[in-house]
């Protein structure tokens, strides 16, 4: 599961790496936590017809809903690329590797060749999982849950559809009494009455702040259209 650093070559050394007959080319993105940028910079090796082994990135808390979008775009717009883990033997933890491998890093890499005994001794104790292999015994059951899971999703696109349309009167109404969209006070009522049932249903307070966030937001660019389509046809 590990590379060496015989094994890897970075961004910087692709050229020599391609002279040198490598298969393992890697794309240094150590210190890029943005997108657009990595993306950048896989998309830029076609131009010299090089297709990469894997990207290497650092310091990867995979708790942080930053670094799942990351890891999610990375593994979904390049699912033959291999995602690798640099480990910091300075600042080493080992709760943010093993996260990663549970996530779903493909490699773990020590880049130098001294690394202390308690790092390797800690890294012996690391669990690797499968891909998406469910034993047997379980396997009908994994797949009735996943059913499930899928019909709630499409409940829930229903709702979110009902919800819309609820939004698309209360932006008619406004709109014929002069309202403005954003209304903080119901804003804050929406907030507190959801927080109030967030631990009985187990949901994290944080988590669905950013749910509901992401609903008003959507909410409200539906109210905007509808006050936009009244002025042009004033």
């Amino acid at each position: 599961m590990m590379l060496t650093q015989a094994d890897i070559f970075i961004f910087s050394t692709i050229k020599k790496a391609v002279n040198n007959g490598s298969k393992k080319i890697v794309v240094d993105c150590c210190d890029i936590k943005n997108w657009k940028e990595i993306k950048n910079k896989i998309d830029s090796l076609k131009e010299h017809e090089i297709k990469p082994f894997g990207v290497l990135l650092n310091d990867f808390i995979s708790t942080k809903n930053s670094d799942l979008k990351l890891f999610s775009k990375l593994k979904l717009g390049y699912p033959s690329l291999k995602i690798i883990y640099r480990i910091d033997e300075i600042n080493y933890h080992f709760e943010n590797t093993q996260s990663a491998l549970d996530l779903g890093f493909d490699f773990l890499y020590l880049e130098k060749k001294s690394v202390p005994k308690k790092v390797i001794n800690s890294l012996e104790k690391l669990h690797y999982r499968n891909n998406d292999k469910v034993d047997n015994d379980d396997q009908h059951l994994f797949s009735e849950i996943r059913k499930s899971i899928d019909k709630i999703d499409t409940e829930l696109l229903e709702l979110l559809s009902k919800r819309n349309k609820a939004i698309q009167k209360i932006g008619e109404i406004k709109s014929e009494n002069d309202l403005k969209v954003f209304q903080p006070k119901r804003w804050k009522i929406i907030l507190r009455e959801s927080f109030k049932d967030a631990k009985k249903y187990g949901i994290h307070k944080d988590e669905l702040k950013k749910i509901l966030e992401a609903i008003h937001l959507d909410a409200i660019k539906i109210q905007l259209k509808i006050y936009s389509k009244k002025v042009d046809e004033k």
